[in-house]
């Protein structure tokens, strides 16, 4: 929102967070976005199993499409997402970025599901047949499903290059997102080694006071932050998370008043 040229519609689905503050925020910056505000529900039928299926505010996702029926098209942020969105034809469903099998987290760690046969997609009668076809052989919930459905159905699929969802394991083994050397990454997945990088960047976020200078105010204690965690695995790679941002911010800085 901070970054945003176009009014965003958000659709939030809280568990603990007191979105009132939100009306708190600033007329200019209020004027960026409209909410709304959803409980986390599941089907009535088979509720149980399903808010016991792995975490509830990621197994909700599965739900979405019945849940914002009059919504056309949905994504977690960020702005410059929606122009790659152009690209979807009419079997898309989602965008995902791909993972290296040879340094990926999931190929090391969790099972090969195999035995589906292709389906014609229509979701909420196909989520529980699959449940409770492979319940027993999945670790990861509402994620493996979706990669059940998605391997044998890759037409659905539009593929997001690695410095939409950069991760730690781009990082670890030597550098293995080379689009993000170039340009940088715009989107994170938090795991520990990252973590001191990522809490650094949501500390500098929520000291940020509305209106003040951006450079000033926000990216340069930005850039000063990261530069204490270069001895972790995320800040040494951590100009790939200032590189984009602080374009973002130079432009929105060049657009705001003299003062503001």
């Amino acid at each position: 929102i901070l970054f945003a040229h176009r009014r965003s519609e958000i659709y939030s689905f809280p568990m603990h967070f007191p979105l009132v503050q939100l009306d708190s925020w600033p007329a200019f910056i209020r004027a960026k976005f409209s909410y709304v505000v959803h409980s986390i529900s599941f089907p009535h039928e088979n509720h149980e199993e399903w808010s016991q299926l792995f975490k509830p505010c990621a197994s909700q996702r599965l739900f979405l499409p019945m849940m914002l029926k009059e919504v056309d098209s949905l994504l977690y942020p960020v702005e410059l997402i929606w122009d790659m969105l152009t690209h979807f034809n009419s079997t898309r469903l989602v965008a995902m970025t791909p993972e290296e099998l040879r340094i990926a987290w999931c190929s090391r760690l969790a099972s090969t599901l195999n035995g589906m046969t292709s389906v014609g997609l229509h979701w909420d009668k196909l989520l529980m047949p699959l449940l409770q076809e492979y319940k027993l052989n999945i670790t990861w919930g509402d994620q493996d499903l979706t990669n059940i459905i998605f391997h044998y159905n890759p037409e659905m699929i539009f593929t997001f290059p690695c410095p939409w969802n950069y991760r730690p394991d781009h990082c670890i083994y030597g550098s293995n997102c080379i689009l993000a050397e170039e340009g940088g990454c715009f989107n994170a997945t938090w795991q520990q080694a990252v973590y001191d990088l990522i809490n650094q960047l949501f500390t500098i976020f929520w000291q940020y006071i509305f209106g003040e200078d951006l450079i000033k105010s926000f990216l340069f204690p930005l850039e000063e932050a990261l530069n204490r965690t270069t001895h972790t695995y995320g800040g040494k790679v951590s100009n790939f998370f200032t590189r984009g941002l602080g374009m973002s911010v130079r432009k929105i800085q060049k657009m705001l008043p003299a003062g503001g």
